[in-house]
């Protein structure tokens, strides 16, 4: 008998958690929808320290997401500081783990800094790309490297980073005369088989003007010394037969197998009118096109001469093909690339409703898209959907048949514009920005999603939430 009543203990506890369940609001189960375990309640937190916060990007180790940007006090005339803020798993701010940096901390006589990407790297650390404002004749934006340790409390630079900390990335001849940012930040992890010692990778901006800019990928190693044997001198500018200037965003990722990879928007040579187009780029570990990649390194993804069209976010997935998005301006555009090795097929799906900025991927093969807009609104409010397959089918699942729209609102003039999404711990988690009656906010929303995978599997594991590994443990 009492082996008859341990065998039935499981068959109770299971129902008692079926029934657990059906109790349980729909809302509480259905993907997409605002997470009731994070913000307080409501899926959703804030933060603006009694002043003006732009955030830019978002990164996660296992325990603490990271919003990362500027900070600005609300006197007239204030300069802006390069700013990041640390929440835990239920969305509370960690008051131990922030940052408003004096811009004086970072470079003599700057006047102005700002976090354009983050990176938390194999070993916790926090890196920060963006740039600072140096004082002098003509102010100019140099480009910013800085590395912060999250093991101590408050705003701690690692002096183990380049000495003090922090460096300019002003090898480049170019960046004496025009302006100079890095806008993206990877790290070339060991345990991909392409390094011995784990090596990181910049994106460079430098701007030519309001229509043209030139990017550079930069390596280093983890105490900030340039890889010279990466390109030229540890620089290598993204330059193709195709492609005559950039003109837009840029964005960098490193695939699985340590090789960087660029998407961006670039005016097409072969055109006759120059018309904007998206292309790839893959380099290897030492800073060369990689010629597996569509045979040649690089690759027009949408050449159309009758139509601009603008890059908005890639995510290379685990089996090493991408994932895109990109926009024309009448009409929104979801690309879904197959086989970038082979060339291969790949689905393009358009909705004038929808424009798709941020690219994630489920560990089953599904797709995680969050716009800038939702349907029908011009001005306000984000959407996220999820799709199977080339991207083209709608997984009915989440949200109301298959999307859902959001409206983060502080009081201001009612906008909110998304900056960043990841899948952390599987659950959506989208980073943005949004209005208060007296400046700006930063925000963090946190969705449902019961596809949880476990990490190796579900891409969107610690590696990639933050281009490294997350940390099993901040304290």
């Amino acid at each position: 008998m009492r082996i008859a009543a341990l065998a039935l203990r499981p068959l109770v506890l299971l129902l008692a958690i079926a029934s657990l369940l059906g109790a349980l609001p729909l809302a509480a189960q259905t993907d997409g929808n605002f997470d009731p375990d994070f913000g307080g309640g409501d899926g959703v937190t804030s933060w603006n320290g009694g002043g003006i916060v732009d955030v830019e990007d978002l990164v996660a180790t296992d325990s603490l997401l990271i919003g990362l940007g500027s900070f600005q006090q609300l006197a007239p005339g204030s300069p802006l500081h390069l700013h990041w803020q640390a929440f835990d798993t239920v969305g509370s701010a960690v008051a131990s783990r922030a940052c408003y940096v004096d811009t004086g901390t970072l470079v003599t006589f700057g006047v102005a800094s700002r976090a354009h990407a983050g990176l938390v790297d194999s070993s916790g650390r926090l890196w920060i790309g963006g740039a600072v404002t140096i004082l002098g004749s003509e102010d100019q934006t140099r480009a910013l490297l800085a590395r912060f340790d999250l093991g101590q409390n408050g705003c701690v630079l690692d002096d183990t980073f380049s000495s003090n900390g922090w460096d300019l990335l002003d090898e480049e001849t170019s960046c004496d005369t025009l302006d100079c940012e890095v806008v993206g930040l990877a790290e070339i992890r060991r345990e991909t088989g392409a390094v011995l010692a784990s090596r990181y990778v910049a994106l460079l901006a430098v701007r030519v003007n309001l229509l043209v800019t030139r990017y550079f990928l930069v390596s280093f190693d983890e105490g900030g010394s340039l890889i010279t044997s990466f390109g030229v001198n540890g620089y290598r500018e993204l330059v193709a037969p195709d492609v005559d200037d950039f003109a837009g965003a840029a964005y960098l990722e490193v695939d699985p197998l340590g090789r960087p990879c660029v998407y961006a928007t670039a005016y097409d040579a072969d055109a006759p009118s120059l018309d904007l187009d998206v292309y790839g780029f893959r380099y290897t570990v030492d800073g060369d096109l990689d010629t597996n990649f569509y045979s040649s390194g690089f690759h027009n993804f949408l050449d159309n001469d009758d139509s601009d069209i603008f890059a908005r976010d890639f995510v290379v997935r685990p089996d090493g093909d991408w994932a895109m998005s990109a926009e024309p301006p009448a009409g929104n555009l979801y690309v879904h690339n197959q086989d970038v090795d082979g060339g291969g097929a790949f689905a393009i799906f358009t909705d004038p409703d929808r424009s798709p900025t941020q690219v994630l991927g489920q560990g089953n093969g599904m797709l995680v898209l969050v716009s800038d807009h939702h349907p029908n609104t011009a001005t306000d409010g984000f959407r996220s959907e999820r799709r199977m397959g080339l991207g083209v089918v709608v997984d009915t699942s989440w949200g109301a048949g298959g999307g859902r729209n959001y409206d983060v609102d502080f009081g201001g003039n009612n906008s909110d514009t998304v900056v960043e999404a990841i899948l952390w711990h599987g659950r959506l988690v989208v980073a943005g920005k949004a209005s208060n009656p007296t400046g700006r906010s930063g925000f963090l929303l946190r969705a449902e999603n019961h596809h949880v995978f476990a990490d190796g599997f579900e891409a969107g594991s610690a590696a990639a939430w933050s281009e490294g590994i997350g940390l099993s443990d901040i304290p």
